[in-house]
């Protein structure tokens, strides 16, 4: 089993908002909207990757595989506590 760090939402959210920002015209792209699962997936991961992205007026095209890989490697190391 993967060892996650627990962080609240908002700590979940700012950092990968943060991490988003990061990204060529990303900077006013922000992930929000955690959404908790009642037990941890199969992965043993306990919130939904289904999350809101906000493109900050970037394409969807560009903004989208940014955000996936983010979101995939946040489920990765983070648990919501």
């Amino acid at each position: 089993m993967i060892n996650r760090s627990l962080v609240t939402a908002q700590e979940l959210t700012d950092w990968m908002t943060n991490e988003l920002r990061k990204q060529e015209d990303c900077q006013l792209c922000e992930i929000k909207g955690i959404i908790p699962l009642q037990l941890p997936d199969q992965d043993g991961c306990n919130w939904s990757e289904s999350v809101t992205l906000n493109n900050g007026g970037v394409p969807t095209a560009i903004v989208s595989p940014h955000a996936h890989r983010i979101i995939l490697e946040a489920r990765r190391k983070f648990n919501l506590g």
